[in-house]
């Protein structure tokens, strides 16, 4: 029988074997799009060539296929220059539109190397901790202060797990921690060191505690620029285990709920999967039209939103969301392959969150869900113990 981590890889498998199968059929269609429009140049086959770039662009990367995404993006701006010029495809810029199109059929034939593993590198099952679990990451060379430091949170529930240098910490990929505490002696090396992602999804990402034998103000600089939470003096005394029960445990015990809406199913699989597997309640939704249903049932605490659909755009919808005062505040974040600051800017004033581009590293995707749903659930509970 297959573990959940088992399960998750095949269903990735299946999601990516159906994009390279149909990816052929895409490049051929954009290929008879493109011939269509230099013999008749109409906005509906602009549209549809549009359309279909735009997805390669945000699915491509997410499936192995990271040149396939940087050509797509590349001839979607172009494209999209070309619709709002005053000579549409004049001869002179024909030349590089083909260029582009050379450039994409090109890395279509040229997946990464160990593109089948990628995905799955975030979401191995050694980096997700049991529930309950509250294991913390000790990076200090003095062995003697590991051990007071081991004897001091053991008591209190935390299992310690200690390493003399971050790379030795960052290279065990050991089980994601709820936090890490490293000695400011090591700051420099820490600093250069990219540690497993937290995938738990019910906090952000790994609160970092600095522990130190000096008390200046140079050095408590340095920790806070270094994402440093709290910074504690040594002899350490119980104030550690006081920040440690703040900054670790999650405001509430209910899993973070997350709606998606992308008109590309296997893309919108992927997503949902990946935070399906950091412990996230997930619903996906294909046509923008149909979100009513999904987004009453799941009352999401947040909407990862495609930006550029066929019949409704992510602005649009989100102007119609914003128009009803239950979901007036709900946080939308944008999942785009533009780059364009005018998008970018219109999506900020409807309150959309931040911007997402596509494709998006599945740590990266978890990092920046989590952190503003905790964000928003931090708020809410300030606001009920005000009120």
């Amino acid at each position: 029988m297959l573990d959940p981590a088992q399960e998750f890889a095949q269903e990735l498998a299946v999601l990516r074997g159906e994009f390279v199968g149909q990816l052929p059929g895409k490049l051929a269609r954009v290929d008879a799009l493109w011939q269509g429009l230099l013999t008749d140049p109409r906005d509906g086959d602009l549209a549809d060539l549009l359309s279909l770039v735009h997805s390669l662009a945000g699915s491509g990367g997410m499936f192995g296929y990271p040149a396939l995404s940087t050509a797509a993006t590349a001839l979607q701006h172009n494209l999209r220059a070309e619709a709002g010029a005053r000579t549409f495809l004049a001869p002179a810029r024909q030349a590089g539109v083909r260029h582009l199109l050379a450039a994409l059929f090109e890395s279509a034939g040229a997946p990464a190397p160990g593109a089948d593993a990628a995905p799955l590198v975030a979401l191995a099952p050694a980096l997700c901790p049991a529930p309950g679990e509250r294991i913390l990451h000790l990076i200090t060379a003095d062995q003697a202060l590991a051990g007071e430091l081991s004897a001091q949170l053991t008591p209190f529930g935390y299992i310690i797990h200690h390493w003399t240098t971050p790379e030795k910490c960052a290279a065990a990929g050991a089980v994601a921690p709820a936090a890490r505490i490293v000695d400011t002696l090591l700051l420099p090396a820490c600093a250069a060191v990219q540690y497993p992602p937290r995938t738990r999804g019910l906090a952000a990402p790994q609160p970092l505690l600095f522990i130190s034998r000096r008390d200046d103000l140079d050095v408590r600089l340095q920790a806070l620029r270094a994402g440093g939470a709290a910074f504690l003096t040594v002899p350490i005394d119980g104030a550690l285990v006081a920040q440690l029960d703040r900054l670790t445990a999650p405001p509430d015990g209910e899993r973070y709920r997350i709606l998606i809406v992308d008109d590309e199913p296997r893309l919108a699989l992927y997503l949902a999967g990946t935070l399906t597997r950091a412990g996230m309640l997930t619903a996906v939704v294909t046509d923008p039209l149909r979100i009513a249903e999904p987004l009453a049932r799941l009352q999401p605490d947040l909407i990862l939103m495609d930006m550029h659909m066929p019949g409704c755009t992510g602005l649009e919808l989100a102007s119609v969301l914003r128009q009803h005062e239950a979901y007036a505040s709900l946080p939308i974040v944008f999942l785009s392959a533009e780059t364009a600051i005018d998008q970018h800017l219109a999506g900020l004033q409807l309150g959309g969150g931040d911007f997402l581009a596509k494709p998006i590293a599945a740590d990266h995707l978890v990092a920046a869900v989590a952190s503003r749903v905790q964000r928003l659930r931090t708020l809410r509970s300030c606001v009920v113990r005000a009120c």
